[in-house]
């Protein structure tokens, strides 16, 4: 979204896994060898792994909220955007 500038991110910060891990080994014991094998990029080639996204607005988490804070302020910023426009006229 953000790389291709057709959006803004809302909420908090990802956590930040950007390792793509495949279990290459099965033990009997019942551990495993696991491997990291590569990794996730956004489109324009940023790391995310121990990094995340930052939210362009940033909502903070609230347990006890009623409906979805993030929704919430997601509409009130495009409801923002809709009020500074000028009205194209009717058809």
């Amino acid at each position: 979204i953000r790389d291709h500038g057709v959006g803004i991110l809302v909420g908090r910060k990802t956590f930040g896994k950007g390792a793509i891990q495949q279990i290459v080994r099965e033990f009997p014991d019942g551990s495993a060898l696991k491997l990291t094998t590569g990794e996730y990029l956004t489109p324009a080639k940023h790391r995310v792994h121990d990094v995340g996204l930052e939210p362009d607005i940033y909502v903070e988490a609230d347990e006890e909220a009623e409906g979805d804070p993030d929704i919430k302020a997601a509409v009130e910023w495009i409801l923002s955007q809709v009020k500074e426009k000028e009205p194209v006229g009717t058809p």
